[in-house]
Order: structure tokens, then C-alpha cells, then sequence
């Protein structure tokens, strides 16, 4: 998509209807832009969303400083030959999907080498381009437009488009790697997070009897950022991988990645990324709670397995 249709369409837009498009992104300083950035590498993202479960997606907004009129059109011209290069490459597109499907199936399975994933990301350059940008001035000191909540300044825009020649930051990096395990065993008692998961199309198992294998623990340290994010405080896991045989009892929930969601899985039950653990879902588990006296080192309640149980299981409806 990155490499092929979007370039496409951008073409298409400029020699079909004369209309200039760019990757999404923005700068950190609108005075003296330093980058071009796209958003952010995070699955709660739609767009990022979507692609952990092996679809396609696209992110449309309009310039700003463009018109309302021009922004509509160009919208609209957007999505139609979106559209369009979407039916007249059908057939390639389901292929992909489905060979995605089939390749995250069999890495879960050990069918095929089971690769490192990344746990988090930082933005990644694809060279240094002029990205046209509107330019925009700090409000003079009398100002009364230019100032927002606080008494902090808000920036006036000029009507003034310049090129400037940045770095365009369209990619994501790894910037931490965990392999990706068979499967996640998760406790009796997280029936909620089980049911969280199913509501994501995820196939989840429960043992029928106990099951001894050798797993993957984390001994993590828990923080939690300071400023709330809509509503919660997130929760920051880092710590020390165990590994050690451990007997599980009947009632373990066993979530396995030998599916086509196999990648979300990942995604959402790896305790030092970006999941579920991130948004305070296993916190009644873990024992502790937002404040000075919280934290300290405890046994993530999730964990990694090796290999699928071979014990008898029922799946979750």
C-alpha cells in the first residue's frame, strides 16, 4: 500500500483532476518545521488497527489551510479513486489478504519460522523531501486571537504556502522485539478479558484439566504515566523474562497466535507494548494501583507458552 497504491493515487489525483496530495503527517514546530511526521505507531490507531488483522486501511484529512470547498472536493476525488484502484486490483488485494491470513497461521503454529515482533516503534525517514506547508506566525503580544487556555499562545496562520525541504518520517521502526510465542495463557479468573478478546474475532480456548509446560513469565515493573490520557493513567511494564515449568490449572484460558489474528494477539496481550495491559485490563491481577505507594515488582499475570497445550480444551463461544 505504502509502496505502490498510495504513490498510484497520488499520480491519478494530480493528472485526473490537477489536485496536489501528500502522506498524512505533521510538524512538532509549525514555525521552524524539523520533520514531517505521520501518526502515531500505536494499534488503538483505526488505520494501525486494521492492519494488525491483516486488512488495509487509509487515513483521509484535507489541508487545513485549503478552503472547505476545495476540502470536500478533494475528498471526495480521494475516496473514488480509492475505489477505483481498489476494484481494478481485487484480485491482488485478496491475495494478499489471504496470504496473510495463512502466513500468521502458520508462524503461530511453528509451521514456519516464528519471527521477532515489534513491542514498540519509533518513526522511520524515507529521505528528505519539500513538503508544502502553510506558514504560520506567533500572535503579536496584544493579540486576543492568538491566545488559548492558559495564556498560551496560539499560532496565526498566514495564508503564505512554502516548500520546505524535511524529513519525511512515513514508516515505523522496532524499537523493542519480543519473538512471537505459540500462545498466551491467561488466568481462570480473566473470563472479562477473555470476552474482551473474543469481541475482537479472536478464537480463545479453555482448558478442561490441568496442563504442566515449560512457559514464559514476566517479573515486571509497574509505573504509570502522570498526566491522564482519556481517562486513564497508562500503565508502564518493563521488567525481566523467567522461564520455568509451570503447572496450569483447569479454567486457564489459552489464546493461540496460530490464527489470521494471530498478529492483534500479539498486539494486545504483550505486557511491555501498547495492549491491553497498557490500558489497566490486568491491574486487579497485578495487585496494585495509580499513586505514590503503587508499583514495585510482581508476576505479570499473562503468560507466554512455547508450544499449544495438549490438553483438553473447549472453545469460547
Amino acid at each position: 500500500m505504502r509502496d505502490q497504491m498510495l504513490p498510484a493515487l497520488r499520480k491519478t489525483l494530480q493528472d485526473k483532476y490537477h489536485e496536489a496530495i501528500f502522506d498524512y503527517g505533521n510538524v512538532d514546530n509549525p514555525v521552524e518545521p524539523r520533520s514531517w511526521d505521520t501518526y502515531a505507531p500505536l494499534g488503538w490507531y483505526g488505520t494501525n488497527y486494521v492492519g494488525l488483522r491483516g486488512r488495509m486501511a487509509i487515513l483521509s484529512e484535507a489541508y487545513s489551510h485549503a478552503d472547505f470547498k476545495t476540502r470536500v472536493q478533494v475528498t471526495h476525488d480521494f475516496l473514488v479513486e480509492i475505489l477505483n484502484y481498489a476494484a481494478l486490483h481485487a484480485d491482488e488485494i485478496r491475495r494478499l489478504e489471504r496470504e496473510a491470513d495463512r502466513q500468521t497461521t502458520l508462524e503461530g503454529a511453528g509451521l514456519a519460522l516464528r519471527p521477532a515482533l515489534a513491542v514498540t516503534y519509533k518513526l522511520g525517514s524515507r529521505g528528505v523531501e519539500p513538503v508544502v506547508l502553510e506558514v504560520m506566525k506567533p500572535p503579536d503580544s496584544t493579540s486576543v486571537r492568538g491566545r488559548v487556555g492558559g495564556g498560551r499562545q496560539q499560532l496565526l496562520p498566514t495564508g503564505e504556502l512554502r516548500a520546505y525541504r524535511l524529513p519525511v518520517n512515513d514508516r515505523f521502526v522496532d524499537s523493542l522485539t519480543r519473538p512471537l510465542p505459540a500462545g498466551y495463557y491467561l488466568p481462570p479468573a480473566a473470563g472479562e478479558i477473555a470476552a474482551l478478546l473474543r469481541l475482537h474475532g479472536i478464537h480463545v480456548q479453555r482448558l478442561t484439566a490441568e496442563w504442566t509446560d515449560t512457559v514464559e513469565t514476566l517479573v515486571a515493573q509497574i509505573s504509570w504515566a502522570p498526566r491522564e490520557f482519556q481517562g486513564h493513567h497508562q500503565v508502564i511494564i518493563d521488567g525481566t523474562w523467567v522461564t520455568a515449568p509451570r503447572t496450569l490449572p483447569g479454567g486457564t484460558h489459552f489464546v493461540s497466535t496460530a490464527q489470521p489474528l494471530g498478529r492483534l494477539v500479539f498486539s494486545l496481550l504483550e505486557p511491555e507494548g501498547n495492549g491491553l495491559a497498557r490500558w489497566g485490563a490486568f491491574d486487579r491481577y497485578l495487585g496494585t494501583e495509580f499513586g505514590p505507594g503503587g508499583g514495585g515488582a510482581v508476576e505479570f499475570p499473562v503468560a507466554r507458552a512455547r508450544r499449544a497445550p495438549r490438553a483438553p480444551a473447549r472453545s469460547l463461544p
